[in-house]
């Protein structure tokens, strides 16, 4: 399977949207940052809140965990909400390995995942 990076913004609800799905290569690393700019302009200096859509990701060198990690952390990138779309499995160890922040969970669907993102209840943050 080729990999596919998909990310859209809408500055509206300020929801910035990642597919990611196949085996992810150095070059689909640097698409990554290039579409994730390009959606951060988007959105503006607002805080956001971000879906990564990672169920059709295949299993990653750790390399590449390592540079999705780093650029998890990196301000202006850093979401105070993240949810993360993964099928059960080594991907979803792979990603609990990698994060380690607040306000960060997992799904197994976008429904439940945006649902989450877009509510207003503090509450569900934790």
């Amino acid at each position: 399977m080729s990999a596919l990076v998909r990310i859209t913004a809408d500055p509206v609800t300020a929801l910035v949207e990642i597919t990611l799905a196949g085996f992810l290569q150095p070059a689909d690393f640097d698409e990554f940052r290039r579409l994730r700019a390009v959606a951060q302009r988007a959105i503006g200096t607002v805080p956001h809140r971000t879906l990564a859509d990672l169920s059709g990701l295949s299993i990653q060198s750790q390399a590449m965990v390592d540079a999705f990690a780093a650029r998890l952390r990196h301000p202006p990138f850093r979401a105070p909400r993240l949810a993360f779309v993964t099928a059960p499995g080594l991907v979803r160890q792979q990603l609990q390995r990698a994060i380690a922040q607040r306000g960060v969970r997992m799904f197994d669907t976008v429904a439940d995942a945006r649902r989450w993102l877009l509510s207003d209840d503090a509450a569900l943050a934790a």
